[in-house]
């Protein structure tokens, strides 16, 4: 892009126009079309021949995959669109497996053989880290002949080399920048034998976009051209690419926890008000909690009416008001001296599964003496279909009973959040008492 290029977004945060392309969304806030503007002669990296006017059109697919891409190449003669290729993507999960080309009657231009992620499970962490191999198919009896090549890949799941099996050699090497911009390529056919690279995702070669699932994402301009799915729950910054620092962090889907959540002042007021009405006189403890609502100023904490001898109700959250929102919850975890007097104990089994079902809104906050814990949603689809949060957490908690309470709890607190795509937060209360102005994440 040149120095200086503005960038304009429609009402609902996708970015419209930059210097150099024009994008549509469809009401989902999917990108559906990305044309050149007249009059751009620049090429993408890697799109070696490329006319000075691409237009490109995405398809998806009822879980929200990219099934298709279509890509037109402007005919100055005919003045219109000449169909220039058009690609079946097939999935295993989010896992591209092979891509058929439609122009040429669905031959396959590339396989992929994946396994175990940077999770050691198939697509624990998207399939970040886990190609093995790729197949570039010949594309037609004079073309290049087909090559399959093994797959090196670095700590963070970036693919760094090709080992080709034909040839019993290096067919080259890769690098990449802190944002994910390629700046090593030996490879003598570039992109073309394997797309799959930063991340472990798709890399579009006409418009240098990497496919990340649910967002695309420009290492060019270290940011996702869309706003985040779940707003502001994921972080403050709705582009950020996992808290700009890609370096030491992946995302799975284009839906990573952002490194930080605020921790707002009127927020552990409000915690540390319930947290001195949690203690009886008679040495009984009691949870103590509220909501947060949104209202057209901000998010304002709410106390609730009573406590909670065991956890805090339900039904003891205060509801919002005409024009406002439930953004989450808070409560307490105070422990008797008859308890033992566990302090900073986080999120039980129930914490958890009561958020899950998505009557809590988007933050659920919890204080336990010198700390405050916080869950957010990372991966709603996860979310969705997570049924299993209190077996995980009961079998995180009894994995190592010689443990202390606190760790128990931390490894079911663990393993319920894998399990239902949560983002948890902590932060811990300074020696001068104050707290910070943010909790960090702790997945």
């Amino acid at each position: 892009p040149p120095v200086h290029e503005v960038l304009v977004h429609d009402e609902d945060g996708n970015l419209r126009r930059d210097a150099r392309w024009q994008y549509h969304w469809d009401a989902e806030n999917r990108l559906v079309m990305m044309e050149e503007r007249p009059g751009i002669a620049t090429y993408p990296s890697g799109a070696g021949d490329a006319p000075a006017r691409q237009r490109l059109e995405f398809f998806y697919d009822a879980q929200s995959r990219r099934s298709a891409k279509r890509v037109f190449h402007w005919d100055a003669v005919a003045n219109d669109w000449k169909p220039w290729a058009y690609t079946l993507f097939l999935y295993d999960g989010w896992n591209v497996v092979a891509e058929l080309d439609l122009l040429n009657g669905g031959t396959p231009t590339r396989t992929y053989t994946w396994g175990t992620d940077l999770s050691n499970t198939m697509a624990g962490a998207g399939g970040v880290g886990g190609l093995l191999m790729v197949k570039r198919w010949q594309r037609n009896a004079n073309g290049d002949a087909s090559l399959r090549a093994l797959v090196h890949n670095d700590a963070n799941g970036n693919v760094m080399g090709l080992y080709g099996i034909e040839a019993q050699a290096m067919l080259g090497v890769f690098d990449y920048d802190a944002f994910g911009n390629q700046v090593i390529n030996t490879v003598a056919m570039g992109n073309d034998v394997c797309p799959i690279g930063f991340s472990s995702k798709y890399q579009d070669k006409e418009t240098g976009l990497v496919y990340y699932g649910f967002r695309y994402y420009s290492p060019e301009m270290g940011r996702w051209p869309n706003r985040d799915p779940i707003g502001e729950r994921g972080g403050v910054n709705l582009y950020g690419m996992v808290g700009n620092d890609a370096v030491n962090r992946v995302d799975r889907l284009g839906l990573a926890c952002a490194a930080t959540q605020a921790l707002p002042s009127n927020l552990t007021d409000a915690l540390g008000d319930a947290w001195k009405d949690s203690f009886n006189p008679d040495g009984t403890v009691n949870e103590q909690g509220g909501s947060l609502i949104g209202t057209g100023s901000g998010t304002e904490p709410r106390p609730g009416s009573g406590g909670g001898s065991g956890s805090f109700p339900q039904e003891n959250y205060p509801q919002p008001g005409s024009g406002e929102t439930l953004d989450g919850t808070y409560h307490t975890h105070p422990y008797s001296p008859a308890e033992g007097g566990h302090k900073n104990v986080s999120f039980s089994c129930g914490d958890i599964q009561n958020f899950a079902a998505g009557t809590q809104g988007g933050q659920k906050v919890v204080m336990a003496g010198d700390s405050i814990f916080i869950l957010t949603i990372g991966d709603q689809a996860k979310l969705k279909n997570c049924k299993l949060c209190c077996g995980k957490w009961n079998q995180g908690f009894g994995s190592n009973p010689k443990d202390s309470f606190q760790d128990r709890v931390e490894a079911g607190v663990q393993a319920a959040i894998k399990e239902c795509g949560l983002c948890y937060y902590k932060a811990t209360r300074g020696g001068n008492g104050k707290w910070p102005k943010s909790a960090t994440l702790q997945n």
